[in-house]
């Protein structure tokens, strides 16, 4: 990516400096960005099934989030449509302990195998940014660089072949993101189904260690 398409991306993805703001009321911090699935026209519904899981796995834990789209240009070698790809800016809640959020966290990531996933850690006035499963640990100071260019260069590239430029990181719209439900019969649904996903996750990981990035 050439510097003025890097200005440009940075330009269009401001409401992700603003979401990645360290919180006024906590020191220290952190947060994940967890990759969903990818859009696209011939996307397969148990795509779907899968980040509408993920999302109600998240209500379920009652752990805030955003849900973003990492839009890229089309492939020069592929003749469908442009592959958008989602996912989940999740953010740890002001009194859960730091311990608690990673294991939540990780336990998802372990049951849907979402790999890689992006740790984020506010401290003082350094933030650490962590990949999974790539070794890869980056700080920065917050008074000279933003995170969301760290993320630029070190993360979302993973997600794109090398035909691709990356267009835009914006928020899901309307057509895209898990809503909210409106109904009291909806809700009751939702929270059904992260019940159902929460004793599975908890099944499927009785064994499993987490581990903090």
């Amino acid at each position: 990516m050439n510097t003025e398409q890097l200005s440009k991306t940075s330009f269009s993805s401001d409401f992700l400096n603003k979401s990645l703001l360290r919180p006024t009321t906590e020191k220290n911090c952190s947060c994940y960005v967890l990759p969903g699935f990818t859009l696209s026209e011939n996307a397969v519904s148990h795509e779907r099934a899968i980040i509408v899981d993920i999302a109600a796995a998240l209500f379920g834990m009652k752990y805030p989030f955003e849900q973003l789209i990492l839009q890229f240009s089309k492939s020069n070698t592929d003749n469908q449509t442009e592959m958008d790809k989602f996912f989940f800016l999740v953010k740890q809640p002001e009194h859960t302990l730091d311990t608690t959020f990673h294991h939540d966290i990780q336990k998802i990531c372990h049951y849907f195998q979402i790999k890689p996933n992006c740790f984020i850690e506010f401290t003082d006035n350094q933030t650490t940014l962590s990949i999974s499963d790539l070794n890869v640990v980056k700080k920065v100071n917050d008074e000279t660089q933003k995170v969301t260019d760290l993320l630029m260069t070190e993360f979302w590239p993973l997600f794109k072949d090398q035909h691709q430029q990356i267009l835009d990181i914006r928020s899901a719209n309307e057509t895209e993101a898990v809503s909210k439900l409106q109904t009291n019969f909806g809700r009751l649904a939702r929270q059904l189904k992260a019940n159902q996903i929460l004793e599975q996750l908890k099944t499927k990981n009785n064994s499993y260690e987490t581990k903090r990035p």
